[in-house]
């Protein structure tokens, strides 16, 4: 080999490996200055917004199709004849009430709750305690709030001992009464 051939094959060594460098350095500044990992976290989120949108013209398209068959004369007519009890013209409508348990004063004190042919019982009262079924209230005078808590201490714990409802199951059962 001549010292020409030499040189031209060092000059193309040299420019192979300018050229190499040159792709390196660009792959390392693209690399650096554009952040890959948030461009690959775009793609995914535009991916999933994408599928979004297919799911949601899907709803859509199956809504108008609802829209459409409500928006009919018979739709309405059968919706609201089930839902709301409206009849056409001419017809006539029924309603069937379920039968009731017999009218007894006790099945209604029984149930909690008091007949219309008698008077309306005041919370606390002892026709009241009579309807939610634990008797009367023991020593019901007008003493005022402070006579009516120390019975109520004294109660409860008299109440313990005899075996009757305690204050919580008769607030419970007067609240049954008035819900």
């Amino acid at each position: 080999m001549s010292r020409m051939a030499r040189r031209e094959a060092v000059a193309r060594r040299r420019a192979r490996m300018a050229l190499i460098g040159a792709c390196v350095f660009a792959v390392v500044v693209l690399a650096t200055s554009l952040p890959l990992r948030t461009w690959l976290d775009q793609r995914a989120a535009v991916a999933a917004t994408a599928a979004t949108v297919r799911r949601l013209a899907h709803d859509n398209q199956e809504l108008a199709a609802q829209a459409a068959t409500l928006a009919k004369p018979a739709t309405i007519r059968a919706l609201a004849h089930r839902q709301f009890g409206y009849i056409e013209p001419g017809q006539k409508a029924y309603i069937v009430v379920p039968a009731g348990r017999s009218g007894s004063a006790t099945s209604h004190s029984e149930a909690g709750q008091s007949p219309l042919s008698q008077p309306v019982a005041a919370p606390g009262s002892p026709s009241s305690a009579e309807a939610v079924g634990i008797g009367s209230v023991s020593g019901a005078s007008s003493t005022g709030v402070a006579g009516a808590s120390a019975r109520a201490g004294s109660s409860r714990r008299v109440s313990k001992r005899r075996g009757s409802p305690g204050f919580w199951t008769r607030v419970a059962h007067s609240l049954e009464f008035w819900g």
